[in-house]
C-alpha cells in the first residue's frame, strides 16, 4: 500500500492498494474500466479545489455502499473504489478524457447516487445503504442490473384491452416489460424495483401521463396512461415511491424512484 500525493489534473486510478491524495488544485480522478486493476481497494481524497470523479461509459458497479460522505464502488472485475469527502466531489458519468471523450453529464454526490446507484444519499449519522448493479452509459445515464450474468426476460403486457386487468409479478427475476401503445391494455406490476425496466413500441415514456396516487388513491403506487383517440395503455406500478413522494411527470417520477427504468 501506498499514499500517492498527487498534482496532476488528471488522475487516471489503477493501482489497487494505493490512495490517491489529491492537493489544494482542481483535479479528475478517472475511474476507467480498461485501466483499474482488481485487487486491494483503491482510495481517493481530496484536499481541496473543485474535483471530478470520472465514469466512463462501460464502466460496471456490481454494488456500492454509501454513506452521508462516502462511497464504496465494486467494479465487475472486483476492483474496488473508495471516494472519501464523496460529498466535495462531482460526478462526471459518461466521459472518458484518456480516449478524447470529453462528453460527460456531471452530477453532484446526491444525484449520482439517485441516478446511478439507484439509492438515496443516508443523513449523517444514518446507516450505510447499498446501491443497485448498473452500467454507465456514454450519454451520463446507467443502465440498471448491469451485471452481464443476469438473465433478463422480456415479458409483453398487451394481454387484454383496457379497462381489462392483467396483474404482473417482478419478483425474482429481472424483468422487462414491454408496451405497445397501438394496442390497448391496462397492466398492474406488483414488485417493480432497480433490476427492471419498462420498453415501449409505437409511443415514447415522454407520451404517457404519469402521476402518483391514482390507483386506490394510495400515493406509493405510480400510473402511467396513454390515450390515442381512445386506444388507452395504463400501466399501474405497485408501492414504487414513497407515501410523500409528488410524481407529476418523467422527472418526479425518476426522482422519486431513484433510478430511471424506461427504455425507448
Amino acid at each position: 500500500m501506498a499514499i500517492q500525493k498527487v498534482k496532476d489534473a488528471y488522475i487516471l486510478a489503477q493501482t489497487p492498494g494505493d490512495t490517491y491524495q489529491g492537493d489544494s488544485s482542481d483535479q479528475t480522478y478517472s475511474i476507467n474500466p480498461n485501466l483499474v486493476q482488481a485487487g486491494d481497494v483503491i482510495t481517493i481524497i481530496d484536499q481541496g479545489g473543485t474535483n471530478y470523479i470520472e465514469l466512463p461509459d462501460g464502466l460496471e458497479i456490481t454494488s456500492s455502499i454509501v454513506t452521508a460522505t462516502e462511497i464504496l464502488l465494486t467494479l465487475s472485475n472486483g476492483a474496488q473504489i473508495n471516494v472519501r469527502g464523496a460529498e466535495t466531489f462531482t460526478f462526471k458519468v459518461g466521459q472518458n478524457l484518456s480516449a478524447g471523450d470529453t462528453d460527460g453529464t456531471d452530477l453532484d454526490f446526491e444525484t449520482f447516487a439517485q441516478d446511478i446507484l439507484g439509492v438515496t444519499v443516508p443523513a449523517a449519522g444514518e446507516d450505510p445503504v447499498e446501491g443497485a448493479t448498473s452500467t454507465v452509459n456514454d450519454d451520463g445515464t446507467a443502465t440498471p442490473g448491469g451485471d452481464p450474468s443476469e438473465t433478463v426476460t422480456d415479458v409483453v403486457i398487451d394481454t387484454a384491452a383496457f379497462p381489462t386487468q392483467t396483474d404482473f409479478d417482478a419478483s425474482g427475476d429481472a424483468y422487462n416489460f414491454i408496451d405497445d401503445a397501438a394496442v390497448s391494455n391496462y397492466a398492474v406490476i406488483d414488485n417493480f424495483s432497480a433490476d427492471d425496466t419498462i420498453s415501449f413500441v409505437n409511443a415514447d415514456v415522454d407520451d404517457y401521463e404519469i402521476h402518483n396516487g391514482v390507483l386506490d388513491d394510495d400515493p406509493e403506487n405510480v400510473t402511467l396512461t396513454y390515450n390515442d383517440d381512445g386506444t388507452v395503455n395504463r400501466i399501474d406500478l405497485i408501492g414504487v415511491v414513497s407515501s410523500d413522494a409528488l410524481v407529476y411527470d418523467l422527472s418526479s417520477f425518476t426522482t422519486a424512484i431513484g433510478f430511471d427504468p424506461f427504455v425507448g
